[in-house]
């Protein structure tokens, strides 16, 4: 199907339409949201408002499906309607790459628990206690944190099916379509530097989640499905591994009867260290020809 607008525009009208059309998606998913509160469950805005604000185990199931519409109006749909006007050469390929990036993303994600952790205690020192940030960050970040524990805990009620395709399924096909997919290849023709144009979708991809005790780990997180995107010339890699860091969670805090963290032996740290270390030069390698030149 050919672009409905097949007119090359600079980078700035590029990220300021995509841009638009990702706020314009999050407000229709609040008015689908606030549609579905009122005829699904019975709540006008206020109540939507109150459970967001003061969430409770009745309000796990709703609010799971408010977050998979939110997920799927502002990422995904903005990223359809623009590749309907543009085309699909704004959009990464999605084949199948080679066979090392459909099995090591996973395994690379999964090792690289030291590096994060590490990311996040830097992160958290950066924020003074009792300083005006920590004013700012802190209630967001226990916010969000609460609802996390809140979806994760609902599991036993509602099975862990839900939970894998909310916070793992959803989030890493739609984010990865809107920073690897779309944003990242915008960045990388305008600018023409792949590096920064992997640093800067994470750094939108961080700064979209409007929690700044994560924003480092989550900045190096998106950097890593960044290089994922290039060195394959492929998407999936990168969804995959979004996957497996979302699912590995889930099942941490089931394994572990509620914990998203656990303190790992510092023999198991070293190890995963070196394995994410090799997992990394054995992808640099097998990185692919249309992955593009550094």
């Amino acid at each position: 199907m050919k672009p409905l607008y097949p007119v090359h525009l600079r980078l700035s009208s590029q990220l300021l339409l995509l841009a638009g059309f990702m706020l314009s998606g999050m407000a229709l998913g609040g008015v689908l949201s606030v549609g579905l509160g009122l005829f699904l469950y019975g709540l006008d805005l206020a109540g939507i408002q109150a459970a967001l604000q003061h969430p409770e185990p009745a309000h796990a199931g709703m609010l799971m499906v408010l977050n998979t519409v939110s997920q799927l109006c502002t990422f995904l749909l903005p990223v359809l309607f623009y590749i309907l006007l543009f085309g699909r050469s704004t959009l990464l390929p999605l084949g199948r790459p080679g066979w090392l990036f459909l099995i090591l993303p996973m395994l690379w994600m999964a090792s690289a628990s030291p590096v994060i952790d590490g990311l996040a205690l830097l992160n958290e020192r950066m924020i003074p206690a009792g300083s005006w940030l920590e004013s700012v960050a802190r209630p967001s970040e226990e916010s969000a944190m609460l609802l996390t524990h809140l979806f994760l805990s609902s599991a036993e009620e509602m099975g862990y099916a839900p939970l894998i395709i909310a916070m793992a399924i959803v989030p890493a096909i739609c984010e990865e379509v809107a920073f690897r997919g779309v944003l990242q290849p915008i960045l990388h023709k305008g600018i023409g530097n792949p590096h920064v144009a992997i640093l800067l979708a994470a750094v939108a991809f961080s700064a979209v989640h409007v929690q700044l005790y994560g924003f480092l780990p989550r900045m190096v997180l998106g950097a890593g499905l960044g290089y994922l995107t290039w060195w394959s010339g492929s998407l999936w890699p990168a969804v995959l591994a979004h996957f497996a860091n979302n699912a590995l969670a889930i099942l941490i805090y089931g394994y572990t009867g509620g914990q998203l963290e656990v303190q790992s032996p510092w023999p198991l740290q070293v190890g995963l260290l070196v394995a994410f270390t090799a997992l990394t030069l054995v992808l640099m390698k097998a990185k692919a020809p249309q992955g593009g030149s550094s």
